[in-house]
């Protein structure tokens, strides 16, 4: 019993028990600490695990890429046609401001017109907001297994194709 001890130190010294006080508050606020750490250390691994939770968070932050890039086109797309050229792309990609937006997109854009070149599907020089945004998109995301699955395939088609047009040359 806490109330027996107390009083053996008050009749040694107020002081004495004010200690033994003071101890029992902070040995009592350390348990509560540590109570209070497994709950939110819980609550914080539930959050983490909680799939959709994960799933709304990339949605919103693809949105918001999304919006980023539509803005940044109209930024880049001067004549307000509806595309960029590639003498609009290198005259706003060398700037220091869109060099550092695309960095914080957490894209590396060093070779402008390579970069060009790999979001004009189409091969016309120029690039509309759907193109742009498309392969803003797949350049943003780390190659796959699936990525390079698929460029092996194509080439094994295009070695193919080659082999049977050199067989029909000759």
């Amino acid at each position: 019993n806490w109330w027996d001890i107390a009083q053996v130190f008050l009749d040694l010294s107020p002081t004495y028990a004010m200690i033994l006080v003071l101890y029992q508050s902070l040995m009592i606020l350390a348990m509560l600490n540590i109570v209070t750490g497994i709950f939110v250390n819980d609550a914080v691994e539930a959050a983490q695990s909680d799939r959709s939770l994960r799933v709304m968070n990339e949605i919103q932050h693809t949105a918001e890429f999304v919006r980023n890039l539509q803005d940044i086109f109209q930024e880049i797309d001067t004549d307000g046609d509806g595309s960029v050229t590639l003498l609009e792309f290198i005259h706003h990609i060398n700037k220091p401001e869109f060099r550092a937006f695309f960095s914080t997109l957490g894209m590396d854009i060093t070779d402008a017109v390579r970069f060009f070149s790999a979001l004009d599907v189409e091969g016309d020089l120029q690039i509309e907001i759907d193109e742009f945004v498309a392969g803003c998109l797949a350049l943003r995301r780390p190659n796959t297994a699936v990525d390079m699955e698929t460029i092996k395939k194509q080439n094994r088609r295009i070695m193919k194709e080659i082999v049977a047009l050199n067989e029909n040359a000759e």
